[in-house]
């Protein structure tokens, strides 16, 4: 049967109506994967040279053991960030005589296959092959590699268990990261250094079966909660229930007193809260967040005349238009599914146009007051943010939202956003030519002739104007979108 399955899924692969594309994408990804597999390898087989010259220890296996459980809690949110819960279209089978326990079964080994299972593997097979079997034999070896894996498919499994509990909200969300915060501040300043001190459990998984065997039936323990998860929603009335959606059904929100085009604010923030790849570009964004770190720290960009670098313009650009550039090039395509109903409601797409030029507008400033706090690194850092803030929902957004509108493709809302490259197309591998190319050579230009300040001034003041004229942009845009509103309607419903 499970051969059955995968023949099935052959079929489906070659007989799509997008086979080149999706050809394509695999390739892309797969080379992508292996590129990354590649250099992990590398960082393996250079890891014991670089731990003796770095701590001149000779005992390289027990100082790898003192930061292996770093290692898995740096493997936990890759996994939380990028690995996707198991989805498939078993609709088709529900009906039949297919026990529901072998769909599910099926359903959880496709989730195996992934980059994220041969991590433990590309980093410490090979340091285990030169570090660990050499001095300890390769029983030891294989033991000690045989209960990294296990830790690392039960956090697989683990890690299903807390994005099926937290994938609604946020609050999950921020439990999850405030508790990887805790470990890692308690045990970064001694208060209870849990980390460091498992090194002991490591050494003994290289000496005894114990370890190995415990860790299996741990594995074992989670995957079966999975399995019994999945085998509970593998009926007929699952799928029913998750057809269709009402438009109004949610509460007024301070966006109301715009009218139609707030009510569409409102209906985007919650669709975004709703779908899978959109709710992880959010996340995605908000750690971005922490980009202006690797540069506001790095004393090279700040002059001894108290100036800053012009390079810094890029980052502040980055920060404050993150969730408008990431959400924005994909300006249309996130209505695919349901483009027609604003086609035929009266002013429909010049409120849905509309109600996401406020809805990015406002991702732009709640981003600009998150960054307040990096004014600790001088308060040229808020001016620049405040010059960038501008010029993002100024000319960014317009240029953002044009290149979108060209040749728009639609996208699965459901769909992880790992390798995912639904939607994207030449103008979006374009976009960050103009959004960041444009603001830096005008302050590197301005600040060579001028001053900063004034090349701060010129940037905000373009952004201003382009902010005046707001409503003959964003009339441009709904005016290209009706010209075009029935090739682009018929793209999606060919597609999607």
């Amino acid at each position: 049967m499970i051969l059955g399955l995968i023949k099935l899924e052959v079929k489906q692969l070659f007989r799509s109506s997008n086979l080149a594309k999706n050809i394509l994408v695999n390739i892309f990804a797969g080379f992508s994967m292996l590129f990354v597999l590649f250099w992990l390898f590398l960082i393996g087989r250079a890891l014991p040279s670089v731990i003796q010259s770095l701590t001149g220890s000779d005992d390289v296996f027990y100082v790898v053991n003192t930061y292996l459980a770093h290692f898995f809690l740096m493997e936990i949110l890759l996994r939380y960030f990028f690995q996707k819960v198991p989805g498939a279209n078993i609709s088709p089978f529900i009906h039949l005589p297919v026990p529901k326990s072998l769909l599910t079964f099926w359903l959880l080994l496709k989730s195996l296959i992934s980059p994220m299972s041969l991590l433990v593997l590309a980093v410490f097979l090979p340091f285990a092959r030169q570090a660990v079997i050499p001095f300890y034999g390769s029983t030891a070896g294989f033991l000690w590699l045989g209960t990294l894996l296990a830790i690392s498919f039960t956090l697989h499994w683990l890690v299903i268990l807390l994005k099926l509990k937290t994938e609604k909200g946020f609050r999950g969300f921020l439990l999850f990261l405030a508790v990887i915060a805790l470990v890692l501040g308690m045990d970064h300043f001694g208060y209870l250094a849990v980390l460091t001190r498992l090194h002991p459990f490591f050494e003994f998984a290289a000496s005894s079966v114990i370890p190995f065997v415990v860790l299996l039936l741990v594995m074992l323990f989670f995957f079966l909660l999975v399995f019994r998860s999945f085998k509970l929603h593998t009926h007929l009335e699952d799928d029913v229930k998750k057809v269709g959606y009402n438009f109004y059904n949610y509460a007024p929100g301070i966006l109301s007193r715009f009218g139609f085009l707030g009510d569409i604010a409102i209906l985007e923030w919650r669709l975004i809260l709703r779908h899978k790849r959109s709710r992880n570009l959010l996340f995605t964004g908000l750690i971005f967040l922490t980009y202006g770190m690797i540069f506001y720290t790095n004393p090279q960009y700040f002059n001894e005349d108290g100036s800053i670098s012009t390079v810094l313009i890029l980052p502040a650009i980055f920060i404050t238009g993150t969730l408008a550039m990431q959400f924005g090039q994909l300006f249309i395509s996130w209505n695919s599914s349901h483009f027609d109903f604003f086609m035929n409601k009266p002013d429909g797409i010049s409120s849905l146009i509309r109600g996401k030029y406020l809805l990015y507008m406002l991702a732009v400033s709640f981003m600009l007051i998150l960054s307040l706090p990096y004014a600790y690194f001088g308060w040229q850092i808020l001016y620049l943010h405040l010059a960038a803030f501008l010029y993002n929902v100024g000319v960014n957004l317009n240029i953002i939202v044009w290149l979108a509108l060209w040749q728009p493709k639609p996208i699965n809302l459901n769909a992880g956003g790992t390798w995912n490259m639904e939607g994207m197309g030449c103008a979006q591998f374009l976009l960050a030519v103009p959004v960041l190319g444009v603001p830096l050579i005008i302050v590197a230009i301005l600040s060579f002739f001028f001053s900063q300040v004034v090349a701060f001034i010129v940037i905000g003041g373009i952004g201003l104007i382009g902010l005046i004229l707001f409503p003959y942009f964003s009339g441009l845009a709904v005016k290209k979108v009706i010209e075009n509103r029935y090739n682009i309607s018929s793209t999606f419903r060919k597609e999607s």
